[in-house]
C-alpha cells in the first residue's frame, strides 16, 4: 500500500513532515505550492517508482490537479477543502486509468 496525505494547510504538513522524519518509519515525500518544478517531478517519479516511499504529503491545491499518482490507493483527508470538489479532485489522483487496485478514502472529522 501507499498512501496520500492531502491537507490545505502547510503548517499542517509541517507538523506531519516532523513527525515522519522524528520515528524514522517511513519514507515519504511532499508537494506543496513552495516545490520547485524540478523537484516537484523527482519527487512524483520518486513515489511513482520507489517502493520504499509510503506516503506523499500533498497540499489540496498544489497536489490535486494534473497529477498521476497511480502507485497509491490510499487517500487520507486530514482536513477537508470548503469546496468539496476539490477533495474529489485530489482523489482522483491515485484514480485513474493504469491503477490496478482498489482505492481507499479516508477522511479525518474535527470534533
Amino acid at each position: 500500500h501507499k498512501v496520500l496525505l492531502f491537507s490545505q494547510f502547510t503548517s499542517v504538513l509541517d507538523i506531519l513532515q516532523d513527525y515522519l522524519t522524528y520515528r524514522e518509519i517511513y519514507k515519504y515525500e511532499r508537494l506543496d505550492g513552495s516545490v520547485r518544478s524540478e523537484e516537484r517531478f523527482l519527487a512524483i517519479n520518486n513515489f511513482n517508482v520507489n517502493d520504499d516511499t509510503f506516503i506523499f504529503l500533498l497540499s489540496t491545491k498544489a497536489g490535486g490537479v494534473g497529477l498521476n499518482l497511480v502507485a497509491a490507493d490510499t487517500v487520507i483527508f486530514y482536513d477537508s477543502d470548503f469546496n468539496p470538489q476539490n477533495d474529489l479532485q485530489a482523489a482522483d489522483r491515485c484514480h485513474r486509468i493504469g491503477q490496478k487496485r482498489y482505492n481507499l478514502y479516508f477522511q479525518t472529522i474535527p470534533y
